[in-house]
């Protein structure tokens, strides 16, 4: 068995809140072999404005990865009938993030719209090991152009871990796929966790993938979900503990943002 240790090492910069984190690198997405994804279909997984990712959970709540947060954020749902856009009034970044030394393990956000949408969100699925490698129709999903929604079929790679997931297809991902959900269907869509990075092994790409499992106290922390017979909005989000959100109508000519660029440098990790 081949041991490779993966670590992340983190490049800080302040910039302008009006330049996002590798904004103009975020555009590509899932390569090729894909499949097309017809409008309509997996309407929750959304475009941000800087080029990542992200996935509503309730009527007016979603998750992306952390280090794709700044200033201005603003959501365009692309995949329904109609592209719906709404802007991102607040957010909140699992603190862990800036203090842990596995920092890629907390690089989740959730982000709050400034009014509900009538979207159906994903469900999240806080699957735990062993049962988590019981599922085996994964799927990843993100957008070629920022237009047209490209799914792939994934496999779970290594030992079951309820901190980290390792999955891998024979394309790859690209920076702008960062905040994607993991997700299987069963009836409805379950997320298991969000896009984080990616490493190769052997000339392949294997992508590492945040755990909702792992991230389940922040997440239940700052959000209420509940189930509503609602058909425009099945799951209700409540904010909670609001003292502690960040606020994105902050005035750009005196504010900055912590842009944090994360390059993976590999050195062990567990994998046959």
């Amino acid at each position: 068995m081949k041991k490779i240790i993966v670590l992340f090492s983190f490049i800080l910069i302040f910039t302008s809140e009006e330049i996002l984190c590798e904004s103009n690198s975020r555009i590509p997405r899932y390569t090729k072999p894909v499949r097309k994804i017809n409008p309509g279909m997996l309407p929750w997984i959304a475009g941000l404005n800087n080029g990542c990712t992200t996935v509503l959970i309730s009527d007016k709540h979603l998750l992306t990865s952390a280090h794709c947060i700044g200033k201005k954020l603003d959501i365009t749902f692309l995949n329904t009938k109609n592209k719906i856009k709404s802007k991102v009034t607040k957010y909140i970044i699992n603190n862990n993030f800036f203090s842990a030394s596995d920092r890629p393990k907390y690089d989740i956000a959730i982000l709050e719209l400034n009014q509900p949408v009538s979207i159906p969100p994903a469900d999240i699925d806080y699957a735990k090991c062993p049962d988590l490698y019981n599922i085996t129709d994964l799927m990843v999903a993100g957008y070629a152009n920022q237009q047209l929604l490209q799914l792939a079929s994934v496999s779970w790679v290594g030992s079951c871990n309820d901190e980290v997931y390792f999955v891998s297809y024979p394309g790859d991902s690209q920076p702008g796929d960062s905040g994607s959900p993991l997700f299987y269907r069963q009836n409805n869509s379950f997320i298991l966790g969000i896009h984080v990075g990616k490493f190769y092994q052997d000339n392949l790409a294997i992508q590492y993938k945040l755990s909702l499992t792992f991230n389940r106290n922040f997440i239940e922390k700052y959000v209420r979900l509940e189930k509503s017979h609602d058909i425009y909005y099945p799951i209700k989000g409540t904010s909670l503990n609001t003292q502690r959100w960040n606020s994105t109508s902050a005035s750009a000519s005196t504010s900055t943002m912590l842009c944090i660029l994360i390059t993976p440098l590999i050195l062990a990790m567990n994998l046959p």
